[in-house]
């Protein structure tokens, strides 16, 4: 059982793969009912946020985003991993190796190995 269905709260899950795609997904009716966009951590979801988040906007909706970029583009809210301090996490990581640390000694983390 989902969430939603414990909350009483219904969805309808809409499905796009290609920008065109997208486009005829925001050209399409949506009923009253439904009052939130929720948007899933894709990477055409995230060249298209501020498509998605204009045409949340002109439909009334709240949009809610994967991403913590996803309200300077427009939606309400955003959410998920930093994916700039990831980036110099690794740049400084790499910037150790490249300077003579072995990558063992390079962080103060450990790695489990499955």
């Amino acid at each position: 059982m989902h969430i939603c269905d414990t909350l009483g709260i219904e969805r309808k899950l809409i499905w796009a793969a290609t920008p065109d795609q997208l486009d005829q997904v925001f050209a399409a009716p949506i009923e009253d009912r439904f009052k939130a966009l929720f948007v899933a951590a894709d990477a055409l979801f995230a060249a298209q946020r501020a498509q998605i988040a204009e045409a949340a906007l002109r439909r009334g909706l709240a949009a809610f985003g994967p991403w913590p970029e996803d309200p300077q583009a427009g939606f309400l809210v955003g959410h998920g991993i930093d994916t700039d301090e990831g980036a110099r996490a690794v740049a400084r990581y790499v910037d150790k190796i490249l300077k003579g640390r072995k990558a063992c000694q390079s962080s103060g983390r450990t790695v489990n190995a499955l």
